[in-house]
């Protein structure tokens, strides 16, 4: 049997702390993720890229990271097991930039909003991924975990015989069929977007809008054991790259006064299809799951 592993040193380490219980449930939290050999691999890689911890009280969050500051905050009324798989998420999520090598504020929007949807899809597959594994371990964990539908996918697949990689395909293209992940992340890629037509106003030589990133260099930065698990004619079909009218128009909008002010252009926007009430994000996913991770 193998012995379960410690704790990289440099996380303990890592905590900013406000209490001795801060330091109590960190170390629980280490220890509960510790239990899965992935957990460990991916904490130990993490370890290295100088990250902080820090408990808050969050509202509606269980945990989140700030790549920039290299922070990954969690929320203080979870406890440890229940806290575990989003631990991993926003651990996955600091590996996740630590591979991109563009400043991706500078990217079109069409590649923009890919992108980011992308990281969210892998970092809730490697959340399910860490959560099966320990299912028998923190049973209480693993049924908090199957009311996503991310996770039932997963667990669909797995139970198939279909493996690790084809489950993770699985959950990755799951999050694009969840409604609620659509709308609240659309909203925050479309807030972010309005700010960046703001910096390219007083910057217009800045060259935002400019860079290109395809799916296969997102889908390397989403990766399962170091390689690719889903594939790049997933990012191109309409089930990945679907809008809302409202969020395209506001898009366009925006985008075009840029243009008039700026001389910036961005035509993806156009390019995005319209994601329409006839034709929801599941209904397109499953005619597009045929052409892999299966």
């Amino acid at each position: 049997m193998n012995m379960k592993r410690q704790p990289a040193a440099a996380l303990s380490r890592a905590l900013w702390a406000n209490s001795s219980s801060d330091h109590e449930r960190f170390a629980m939290l280490l220890s509960t993720a510790y239990s899965s050999e992935k957990g460990a691999d991916m904490l130990d890689e993490v370890s290295a890229l100088g990250y902080k911890f820090m408990y808050e009280g969050l509202w509606g969050v269980n945990a989140a990271c700030n790549h920039i500051s290299k922070t990954i905050v969690l929320d203080s009324y979870h406890r440890p097991e229940n806290l575990a798989p989003a631990f991993i998420h926003e651990v996955n999520h600091a590996l996740q930039f630590s591979r991109i090598v563009k400043d991706v504020s500078k990217l079109k929007v069409g590649d923009y909003i890919a992108l980011h949807r992308a990281l969210e899809a892998d970092a809730c597959a490697h959340q399910a991924d860490f959560s099966y594994g320990l299912k028998d371990v923190f049973p209480q964990m693993y049924e908090e975990e199957m009311k996503s539908p991310i996770m039932r996918a997963y667990v669909s697949e797995i139970e198939k015989n279909g493996g690790r990689k084809k489950a993770m395909n699985a959950a990755f293209k799951a999050w694009y069929g969840f409604e609620k992940y659509q709308t609240s992340y659309e909203d925050q890629h479309c807030r972010d977007i309005l700010h960046i037509c703001s910096l390219a106003r007083k910057d217009p030589k800045g060259g935002y809008f400019s860079e290109t990133m395809g799916a296969a260099d997102i889908l390397n930065i989403c990766s399962f054991e170091g390689k690719p698990y889903v594939e790049p004619s997933f990012l191109a079909s309409d089930a990945a790259r679907a809008v809302s009218e409202k969020g395209k128009n506001k898009l366009s909008e925006a985008l075009a006064d840029l243009n008039r002010a700026t001389g910036i252009g961005d035509a993806s926007v156009a390019a995005l299809p319209v994601r329409g009430k006839e034709n929801p994000p599941l209904s397109l996913i499953q005619k597009v799951r045929g052409t892999g991770g299966r």
